[in-house]
């Protein structure tokens, strides 16, 4: 919320899960500024984005980030 809403703007982020067979998709998305380019989970410093790299790993799963009106970050898993 931070970095997705500087200065007090206002904004929505949404959180939806979805089971597909075996397969779980958690999905965050926001519509602030957008995640730059530049910032990914192998190369960020940042605690947040670390922490959720690690359980993908631990999950066995996937993450990716999306960008373009905001930011969606999609986890996938087996159950």
């Amino acid at each position: 919320m931070k970095y997705a809403f500087p200065s007090g703007r206002r904004g929505r982020i949404s959180i939806s899960t979805k089971l597909s067979g075996d397969r779980v998709s958690l999905v965050v998305r926001d519509d602030g500024k957008g995640m730059p380019e530049s910032i990914d989970f192998d190369k960020s410093g940042g605690l947040g984005l670390m922490i959720v790299g690690m359980l993908a790993q631990q999950l066995r799963g996937s993450i990716r980030i999306e960008r373009g009106n905001g930011t969606k970050i999609a986890l996938e898993f087996n159950k």
